[in-house]
């Protein structure tokens, strides 16, 4: 786990200093989101953002946060995840394409670990026309937390 928070606060600082060096203003709140987004694996949504970050900052507007997400996904340091949920989720934490996958259920997303991805990108972009091609692949099955769950009840 020390790894994983060791990454997290290095994903921080690059994501402070990219706003820095981008001319951006490092707002209490826009600190915070950062902060958030670095340690946050779950994907979250701008309404998910806005809703834990006004536990602290009670004067953090919905714009703040979705100006802030449009100027990471801007300089490339975030993922917009449409996964047809009817909102974005965001991917702060590994902004490069990779797969996901989705619970059905509860809507976790996780990352998806596949070393081949970048040889059936490179295939896909060479057997079409379309320009500015990039992959936005997800998989769809049941969490374990909702596959335990779903066997508990059926045991009950």
């Amino acid at each position: 786990m020390a790894m994983m928070n060791e990454a997290a606060t290095d994903r921080e600082t690059e994501l402070i200093a990219r706003l820095q060096s981008a001319g951006y203003r490092l707002t209490p709140q826009r600190l915070a989101l950062v902060r958030l987004l670095a340690h946050d694996t779950s994907h979250p949504s701008a309404d998910q953002i806005y809703a834990r970050l006004r536990a602290d900052f009670p004067t953090v507007s919905l714009a703040t946060v979705y100006n802030t997400l449009d100027v990471l996904v801007e300089l490339g340091e975030a993922l917009p995840l449409d996964l047809n949920e009817g909102s974005t989720r965001y991917d702060v934490r590994r902004p490069s394409a990779h797969p996901h996958v989705v619970c059905r259920l509860c809507g976790r997303v996780d990352d998806l670990e596949m070393d081949d991805l970048a040889e059936f990108v490179r295939k896909a972009r060479s057997r079409t026309s379309y320009g500015d091609l990039h992959p936005r692949i997800y998989f769809e099955g049941i969490c374990p937390t909702c596959a335990a769950s779903t066997e508990r009840r059926s045991e009950e």
